[in-house]
């Protein structure tokens, strides 16, 4: 049995004596005797997930909204959850659909697994408009992968990691915020500067891509782990006060 939906359902099914419940919702989530897949997770996208063959299954990446951008109403990023429910491993197939890859002959597809990406085997299918690839990854007996084009870096984790960061070193940092996203997400900013330092300060600003698909987040990270280690470079830039 499986179940495809455009609403909310409750679905049961039997598994050996006990008759467990399953919430499927929307196109967002696949749910079978041996499946499940969904994109409603923090920073997952695609939708009309369905099953297409044994160990097949496709998914449509959601396009970006806006207007006066000639790259919104694109689809450059998909993100999803597989968990494989069986007691066997299997070797499992993704279409990807309606996602541009600006005309790429090469498909960049990862499997995370804990916090290690390993990139799988994809490739390019052959459509009119070139929007469309097929990954391929292997997922152990009850293990749980997600499949995406790229390093994405969840918002309550930065969140998470700035905070931290501002309290381990509260004699250098300052963590405020300067606004929201169109989505309400808080858009944090952390200052870097030595108080004891004397004279005019500098500001440099380094700011990350609102990009999911784009890896600037990890970017500013790895910057300020430069700036609050004991690199000399980072001990004399301190002293001019950096904007993060």
């Amino acid at each position: 049995m499986s179940v495809l939906c455009s609403e909310n359902l409750t679905v049961p099914w039997m598994d050996g004596k006990e008759i467990v419940m399953e919430n499927v919702v929307s196109g967002r989530q696949y749910i079978d005797k041996e499946t499940q897949i969904t994109s409603e997770f923090e920073c997952g996208n695609g939708e009309h997930i369905r099953r297409i063959g044994p160990d097949h299954f496709a998914v449509d990446a959601r396009r970006d909204w806006g207007t006066g951008d000639p790259y919104n109403m694109m689809s450059w990023y998909f993100c999803v959850k597989v968990r494989n429910r069986s007691n066997r491993a299997r070797a499992l197939k993704f279409d990807v659909q309606a996602i541009n890859h600006s005309g790429h002959n090469e498909a960049y597809v990862w499997a995370k697994r804990g916090d290690i990406w390993d990139r799988v085997p994809a490739e390019v299918l052959p459509t009119e408009d070139d929007w469309a690839f097929r990954a391929m990854v292997q997922v152990d007996a009850k293990e749980t992968v997600y499949l995406s084009n790229s390093f994405w870096y969840p918002p309550s984790e930065m969140v998470k990691w700035l905070t931290d960061i501002a309290e381990k070193h509260s004699d250098l940092c300052t963590l405020g915020r300067i606004g929201q996203t169109a989505q309400g997400r808080p858009i944090p900013v952390l200052t870097i500067s030595d108080s004891g330092a004397s004279g005019d300060k500098k500001r440099i600003l380094v700011t990350a891509s609102p990009q999911g698909s784009e890896i600037g987040a990890w970017a500013c990270r790895y910057v300020i782990e430069l700036l609050l280690g004991d690199d000399p470079f980072a001990v004399e830039v301190k002293k001019g006060g950096w904007w993060m």
